[in-house]
């Protein structure tokens, strides 16, 4: 899932960058939101959910800024699980990026483990499937 914005290239901005654990091996499947920070507030600007390799691509838009008189974005990232939207990492105040740039490379370590989250109807269901074979999910009948 990739935010894309339908603007004039000019005012088109991009952040992309990679999650990696302290091991640098990549981290998949998460999503990652960036977000305009002021002093009291903070605005999403962008998501999208890192590929195999651990990447990210997001394109925003000045426009999207609020605020008077309001030219550059100051950037803080935010990643969460799929499953259950855990907060797993947010930019600290001194690594924010201010008044960022057009292009902007943001790559992140995080150095805890990620939780392993399933939902519980979503591996259920896999299952299922799995033992009714071609039977359609409709036609399963409960025994009572």
């Amino acid at each position: 899932m990739q935010t894309t914005i339908k603007e004039n290239n000019r005012n088109l901005n991009v952040v992309k960058g990679r999650l990696s654990n302290i091991d640098n091996e990549p981290l998949a499947n998460l999503i990652v939101k960036i977000f305009d920070r002021d002093m009291r507030s903070e605005e999403l600007l962008g998501e999208a959910v890192t590929d195999k390799d651990g990447r990210y691509k997001i394109n925003w838009s000045h426009s999207q800024l609020s605020g008077r008189g309001k030219k550059s974005a100051d950037i803080s990232v935010k990643v969460f699980t799929r499953e259950k939207d855990t907060l797993i990492y947010s930019t600290e105040a001194k690594n924010i990026r201010y008044n960022a740039a057009q292009r902007e490379e943001i790559n992140v370590i995080i150095d805890k483990a990620v939780p392993v989250e399933f939902i519980e109807y979503d591996h259920v269901f896999k299952l299922i499937s799995f033992l009714a074979g071609k039977v359609a999910s409709g036609d399963i009948v409960t025994g009572k």
